[in-house]
């Protein structure tokens, strides 16, 4: 493998225990980690007194979306390259990956070694992410919550307005957000308008 002990990585990731096991092995070939980070606003922060030669970022942290984060930070020097490594392995988050110019995406149960490589791969310069042209497919139901969410209305008004439980709109939103790459109303609500999934 390449001399690695001059690549430094922020780790960006609302687990703890998956932060430490992505460092323990990063720390294991040498390469140094200068932090460990779970939220956007931590992010942010961060970015804003520091750099590093590689990110590696999870679609969901603690109060927003990862990618779309990435489009508000202004690093403090160059901007890093940038390891979408996420449970979220699906074509419609490595488009939106793409998109925002990440040089790599992985599942989160890939090899360890996997992740190891890529950020040495990343530091180099190397990119493997490329746009995937597809579109999220939602039910009915799905759509018809997320259109109520779009416009405002609560789970218990959902609810009431399509004679089923709060559960259920849960259910349906959380289906919806796994599909969409978002763990929030706000983000699914304007992807699935984004892309026409919703009036």
């Amino acid at each position: 493998m390449t001399e690695t002990r001059a690549i430094s990585v922020l780790i960006a990731d609302d687990h703890p225990s998956f932060r430490l096991g992505v460092r323990v092995w990063l720390e294991r070939f040498g390469i140094h980690v200068a932090g460990e980070i779970g939220s956007v606003a931590s992010l942010i922060a961060f970015a804003d007194q520091n750099t590093v030669d590689v990110l590696v970022l999870d679609v969901a942290l603690i109060d927003g979306d990862g990618i779309s984060a990435l489009t508000t930070i202004r690093w403090r020097g160059a901007v890093p390259g940038v390891l979408v490594l996420t449970s979220h392995d699906d074509k419609f988050t490595a488009r939106r990956a793409a998109e925002a110019g990440v040089a790599a995406f992985l599942p989160k149960d890939v090899e360890p070694i996997r992740i190891v490589e890529t950020v040495v791969a990343i530091a180099r310069g190397e990119r493997t992410a490329s746009p995937v042209q597809t579109t999220p497919e939602l039910s009915g139901r799905e759509s018809e919550v997320l259109a109520l969410v779009a416009q405002g209305s609560s789970n218990r008004e959902i609810a009431d307005l399509l004679g089923i439980s709060s559960e259920t709109v849960k259910s349906y939103l959380q289906s919806a957000f796994a599909k969409l790459g978002v763990n929030d109303r706000t983000s699914a609500a304007l992807l699935a308008r984004e892309h026409k999934l919703i009036p």
